[in-house]
């Protein structure tokens, strides 16, 4: 594949204004976008994208990508500070239920930083839509075989930090006044750049999930159809989920994801390797999510590539052995590689290992997601 080179100058907005358009922002409004109080430079606002929303921002507004990068890491260290000092907080000989018990005492929300950061913006994330999406499936759910396939969980957004970020289309805005404006839309398969303010071809995806290609203002990257030649005995670009019961009224999810920068816009992103265990418990007849002490990481090695090298290599081996547990209802750790930098992985090289408490361990190959 060709690597492609973003160049954004004042070109694209000669024809527009680079304010977003007074009429596409709420009425009462006193100033054009909301500030962040709590993360520097990043800013809310309302675009008129074709999609119904309960709050008063519907996007969020970055300078460039490196701030947007960033905040996803940020607000992973403020989750993990707010969750390390409720845990240290508690008795450690409590029971998994009295544990619950005690959160629910003082009123203890594992996810408050990210609702903090939606109020601040006033926005709804697709975080927001997730999590709500995802408790009732979880309340539909009976003592079978769970129905995977709808899990909202499941999206191809893995991580809560990055969703909060993002409206309930997957949208954002990269950007500032002086330099103009790019909207950014997320797919499956890749993302879209809709320049000079063109709500209208936002509306029209929203609407019908068609893409107008032929539109000038909307820049299409498709990664899944970009040419993208591996050793026939190395992978990258995997994901695996996988659902175990650990008793009558436990279960345990497994994610094991080894992600490319492709695929990511801005010059800060690269590869990734991500563990993440989640816990569930049925409580008063409903399944929700739990409480206990989890474990989400990686054991093994993996391939490193650079960009420039010949892909049908597998790169050079590191070592990989890293472990988290924390006492949650989920537990993820990540990897992350230098910019340009592909991630690789051979048979039974690398595995996710996920486990709950000491008595539930299980490991996953990144290969093939064969459970070891």
């Amino acid at each position: 594949m060709k690597k492609i080179l973003i160049l954004v100058t004042g070109l694209f907005f000669a024809c527009e204004s680079n304010d977003l358009s007074k009429e596409n922002k709420i009425s009462d409004t006193t100033i054009a976008e909301r500030q962040s109080s709590l993360y520097e430079n990043v800013e809310s606002t309302f675009i008129d994208n074709g999609l119904s929303s309960s709050c008063e921002n519907n996007i969020l507004i970055f300078p460039d990508w490196e701030t947007y990068y960033l905040t996803i890491d940020k607000i992973d260290d403020v989750i993990d500070v707010h969750c390390d000092a409720f845990e240290n907080s508690a008795d450690p000989l409590l029971t998994d239920e009295q544990y619950e018990a005690y959160g629910e005492s003082i009123g203890f929300d594992e996810d408050l930083p990210l609702r903090e950061f939606e109020n601040d913006l006033k926005f709804c994330s697709l975080w927001r839509k997730i999590f709500d999406m995802e408790t009732n499936w979880l309340a539909l759910q009976g003592d079978g075989e769970w129905d995977e396939n709808q899990d909202p969980d499941n999206h191809f957004i893995e991580e809560d930090s990055e969703r909060v970020l993002l409206n309930e289309g997957a949208e954002v805005i990269i950007g500032s006044k002086e330099d103009g404006y790019i909207i950014y839309k997320f797919f499956e398969w890749g993302y879209i750049e809709v320049y000079n303010n063109d709500f209208q071809a936002l509306q029209q995806i929203n609407a019908t999930g068609i893409v107008p290609n032929e539109n000038p203002n909307v820049k299409v990257f498709d990664e899944k159809t970009t040419e993208n030649p591996q050793a026939p005995d190395c992978k990258g670009g995997v994901t695996h989920r996988k659902y175990f019961r650990t008793g009558s009224k436990t279960r345990i999810k497994t994610v094991d994801k080894m992600k490319d920068f492709r695929g990511a816009p801005g010059p800060s992103k690269s590869s990734k390797i991500k563990s993440k265990t989640k816990y569930y418990r049925k409580k008063a007849g409903v399944w929700t999510r739990g409480k206990t002490t989890l474990t989400a990481g990686f054991e093994g090695s993996y391939n490193r590539l650079n960009y420039f090298a010949d892909w049908r290599e597998c790169g050079f081996l590191r070592d990989l052995t890293e472990l988290k547990t924390r006492k949650r209802s989920k537990v993820k750790k990540k990897h992350k590689g230098p910019s340009d930098m592909y991630f690789r992985v051979l048979d039974n090289q690398l595995s996710g290992v996920h486990k709950r408490r000491n008595d539930v361990i299980k490991k996953i190959d990144y290969f093939d997601g064969q459970i070891q």
